[in-house]
């Protein structure tokens, strides 16, 4: 076992309020699930990669998919995203977690592999490269990327955050108390540092990411410049 581990993990469930679902619904061939897995699957910095879900029996179908794609499935509380991570982070003996959405179809391995090299590089609590923040003034596409945290942060705000919303979202603790931990974001190349959402909330994303793909003759295995069109 590498020491330092890396563990994607993925969080997922079919009972989104905004898209009941979505993680199964196609795109083209493949479902939404599909393509983070495989995406993700490609980062040559990840020494394990799990996909995080509720007990509830509509989640069973990840277990599934999971075996399918030769990944490992974990099974926790449903609203309390960060007790599931925190148990799926310990079942698999994560060192570090790189936390990944299940609906960012377009998820790129090369910044998944960048955003854990910068981490290793540079001492904070948190980095990420998955979304733009007004706040740090920085800019990226909406869609590509992830955030990575260790264990031992894990477990300092499994302690600290209360409140549901922090409990669903795992890191919003972190962002909101910027002043107690250091957090910063990974620079990218100024073709990225453009406004594009990439993520799917609701159905009106999902159609926009599949006349994406058929526009732009995107595919599973297709690189984050074409998805961008650069």
């Amino acid at each position: 076992m590498r020491k330092n581990k890396n563990v994607a993990i993925i969080q997922a469930r079919q009972g989104s309020t905004r898209l009941p679902k979505k993680c199964t619904m196609k795109i083209f061939k493949h479902s939404l699930i599909e393509w983070v897995v495989r995406r993700t699957k490609k980062s040559k910095k990840l020494d394990e990669i799990v996909i995080a879900t509720s007990k509830k029996n509509a989640d069973k179908v990840f277990g599934v998919i999971a075996k399918k794609l030769k990944v490992k499935i974990f099974y926790g509380d449903e609203q309390n995203v960060l007790s599931r991570f925190l148990e799926a982070a310990n079942k698999f003996k994560a060192d570090n977690i790189i936390r990944i959405c299940a609906d960012n179809p377009f998820i790129s391995s090369n910044f998944v592999d960048n955003l854990i090299d910068f981490y290793k590089k540079n001492k904070c609590d948190l980095a990420f490269n998955h979304r733009p923040d007004k706040k740090m003034k920085y800019k990226c596409v909406d869609g590509l990327g992830a955030e990575i945290f260790s264990l031992k942060i894990l477990k300092i705000v499994s302690k600290l955050a209360k409140s549901n919303y922090d409990l669903e979202h795992v890191t919003t603790f972190l962002y909101r108390n910027k002043n107690r931990f250091k957090i910063i974001p990974v620079p990218v190349e100024r073709k990225y540092q453009i406004t594009k959402k990439l993520d799917i909330d609701r159905e009106k994303d999902l159609k926009k990411i599949i006349d994406l793909v058929k526009i732009n003759k995107i595919n599973i295995n297709s690189s984050e410049n074409k998805i961008i069109n650069k």
